[in-house]
């Protein structure tokens, strides 16, 4: 089978593009960066992507074709330099950082579904944390973050005068919280 692109080739680096492109702009470049810094901490992306000659012509093409700026992703910045630093990698450190993106997008869905659950919106300030957590702790220390930032959300709401509707939602998601919790 031809592969039109080379992250194709596996399932699991297809997901992980297709991640960033799932949210809007601006929650894709935090998301972008965190991966940028994921991959030059764990594996001096930014020097391989330096060192053309040794990445073969199927990587050097693909960074060529980058520059051109027509795909998708390439409209935002961080997410277009986070794939070409991704590109650069080893299979076996694109497969690692794509399993990384992946598990932090999913955390970042996860919460803005519980902020929608909640008529609440998602803040940028508590998706930089999410993601900082995930870069900095890695992904079991940012999904506890999330818990406690849902604890934290709903005893805002508790706190404040609220309709029953809502009251209803919070204990709903408090008790799921509680059964994740055990």
């Amino acid at each position: 089978m031809a592969y039109k692109r080379w992250y194709d080739k596996h399932a699991e680096l297809s997901q992980a593009v297709n991640a960033f492109l799932i949210f809007p702009d601006d929650v894709q470049s935090i998301i972008a960066e965190g991966a940028l810094i994921l991959a030059k901490r764990e594996f001096s992306a930014l020097e391989k992507e330096n060192q053309f000659k040794s990445l073969g012509t199927e990587k050097v093409l693909a960074l060529y074709k980058s520059k051109q700026k027509k795909r998708q992703y390439d409209a935002n910045h961080a997410v277009h330099s986070a794939i070409n630093h991704l590109s650069v990698l080893s299979l076996p450190e694109q497969l690692f950082m794509a399993n990384q993106i992946i598990t932090l997008a999913d955390t970042v869905v996860e919460y803005m579904e519980f902020c929608k659950s909640l008529h609440r919106n998602a803040t940028l300030s508590d998706i930089q944390s999410i993601t900082d957590t995930h870069v900095e702790k890695g992904p079991k220390e940012s999904k506890k973050f999330l818990m406690e930032l849902k604890k934290t959300i709903i005893e805002k709401i508790e706190s404040r005068h609220v309709p029953q509707s809502q009251l209803i939602k919070v204990n709903l998601e408090k008790m799921i919280l509680q059964n994740n919790g055990d």
